[in-house]
């Protein structure tokens, strides 16, 4: 089968060598945020996704049971600001950037994806790729225009599990057979010198099995 992949390469010369590590990223749950834009509250509780939806204020508005899970709590959300979910530095800053942008429509976040810093309901600080839209309530079939009904559409993906990248680009032999990062080592001609097991395990491939193979046995033909 087929799946939708964020593929990052990296050139790392070993001596007189030259390698290529590949690290590879499944963004079908991504995609899944995209449908999930306008659904119901039902649909998108049941989501694989951490979706969370807040008014113009910061207050949040919707908070499903992914989010709980990655923001490691089950308590009610609803009512509460989004600062909550921020380390203190971003936090004080949010409310000013989201007046910046409701008035002047300067964006930091809004219609893009950013790498930044969350808070879990512990205390834990963790890496996290926040994608936000904007999107207007819709009352009797048509959009409310001007600020009034705006809402704000957020999905995290925790990037926790994925912060053994730049250690896999180091290439410390034990790095990239730990990392839950899907790693694939080639050599300039296009042959798999190294497969990891989470790449095992996402291709459905064993490393004999790929081993001295072309990378294009990993691509749609």
């Amino acid at each position: 089968t087929t799946f939708p992949a964020e593929l990052s390469v990296k050139e790392v010369h070993r001596g007189r060598s030259t390698i290529f590590i590949g690290t590879v990223r499944d963004i079908e749950k991504e995609m899944e945020f995209e449908k999930a834009m306008a659904i119901s509250t039902a649909v998108s509780e049941a989501a694989a996704i951490p979706i969370i939806v807040i008014d113009k204020k910061g207050v949040i508005l919707r908070f499903n049971q992914a989010a709980r899970h990655t923001f490691r709590t089950e308590a009610p959300m609803e009512g509460r600001k989004i600062n909550e979910l921020m380390p203190i530095e971003m936090a004080e800053q949010h409310d000013g950037f989201m007046a910046k942008y409701l008035l002047h429509r300067v964006k930091n976040v809004i219609d893009a994806s950013r790498v930044m810093q969350a808070l879990r309901a512990n205390g834990e600080v963790f890496p996290a790729r926040i994608t936000v839209k904007e999107h207007k309530a819709v009352h009797g079939g048509a959009a409310v225009g001007a600020n009034k009904d705006i809402q704000f559409i957020g999905y995290v993906e925790d990037l926790t599990r994925q912060v053994g990248l730049r250690l896999a680009a180091m290439v410390g032999d034990s790095i990239p057979h730990t990392s839950p990062i899907p790693y694939i080592e080639t050599d300039r001609n296009g042959l798999i010198t190294a497969f990891s097991p989470a790449a095992e395990q996402l291709f459905g491939f064993s490393i004999w099995e790929v081993r001295g193979k072309n990378i294009s046995l990993l691509m749609p033909p």
